[in-house]
């Protein structure tokens, strides 16, 4: 992820680039799974329910489909990329 995400950035600002990837990963984990865990409870047990493992599994469930889906958008963005650089 890094190598894609600091690909086409000048040499002087990479290590920023690279920070910034790895802070925006590290809190939007943190983060997203503690709203899918909420969300989740919400939606299973109603109005501010404690927060189960039960919820825990669901909000891991629904953050593992969407990383599949991030997985197959980030290949067709891929082979697009390639397709287009082929004279």
């Amino acid at each position: 992820m890094s190598i894609l995400g600091t690909t086409g950035i000048e040499s002087e600002r990479q290590g920023l680039v690279a920070g910034l990837l790895t802070t925006a990963q590290q809190i939007g984990a943190a983060i997203g799974v503690g709203v899918a865990s909420v969300a989740t409870a919400l939606l299973l047990e109603g109005a501010f329910p404690p927060i189960l493992v039960e919820s825990y599994r669901y909000a891991l469930l629904v953050s593992e489909l969407l990383v599949f889906i991030a997985i197959i958008f980030a290949i067709y963005l891929a082979i697009r990329r390639n397709h287009k650089q082929i004279p």
